[in-house]
């Protein structure tokens, strides 16, 4: 469990550009963000305004142009591409948009792959997947492959799978922006349910205000600069 207090992620003075023909655009300006254990935050902004790259960087799968990330107090990029990665899988959880499920494996095995790439035994990572899915309802389904599942379901086993490893944050870029309205209601309040059971802290990026309302703290991305509202 984490601590109540503790920074998960501490993030100072990020900034990211990218090349577009002859001209640089600049995508983050100095933003900071620390994220403490247990919350649950949404970042909102328009499409192309750089919530996915912000997200990325903060889960050290892109290196901003200046500025630093700290996860539990470690740098992400003062570590080389093999301890980062330990981090990663020791330390965050990621839902996307799409569940990027492995179809040839059932969902069990999709759940308690984090663990076994950890090096956990098979007997535990079977019994921290089956815990997992039980807890979002899909006890009944955890030896049916992706296709057999529905939507709802395939995106479900993709929050065990994310939260399967104790991580300290999880993060989700649109997790239910490809589910009808219903199906990302319940997600989205599994989603919230776990994050204060397991005490995980949840960054999500959205485009639905209504379920952004529901997080703890609020921010949105506007010409590169991340605000609270």
């Amino acid at each position: 469990m984490n601590d109540k207090g503790k920074m998960v992620i501490q993030a100072t003075g990020i900034s990211r550009g990218f090349r577009q023909g002859p001209k640089r655009v600049q995508v983050l300006s100095d933003v900071s963000l620390q994220v403490p254990a247990g919350t649950s935050m949404a970042i909102v902004g328009a499409s192309g305004a750089g919530k996915s790259t912000l997200l990325h960087i903060l889960g050290g799968l892109d290196q901003p142009d200046e500025g630093d990330v700290l996860v539990d107090g470690q740098s992400l990029w003062k570590i080389g591409d093999s301890e980062r990665c330990d981090l990663r899988n020791s330390r965050m959880g990621f839902i996307y948009q799409f569940h990027h499920l492995l179809p040839e494996f059932t969902a069990l095995e999709n759940v308690a792959m984090p663990l076994l790439i950890r090096g956990e035994s098979t007997t535990e990572a079977a019994r921290r997947a089956t815990e997992l899915l039980e807890k979002v309802g899909l006890d009944q389904r955890m030896d049916h492959k992706p296709g057999e599942l529905s939507g709802g379901e395939r995106q479900r086993a993709a929050v065990a799978r994310a939260l399967v490893g104790n991580p300290g944050c999880v993060l989700g870029d649109e997790p239910t922006g490809n589910l009808d309205e219903r199906t990302a209601n319940h997600v989205f309040e599994q989603l919230l349910e776990l994050n204060t059971e397991l005490n995980t802290s949840l960054i999500l990026v959205t485009h639905d205000m209504a379920l952004a309302a529901k997080m703890n703290q609020r921010f949105e991305l506007h010409m590169g600069s991340l605000k609270p509202f």
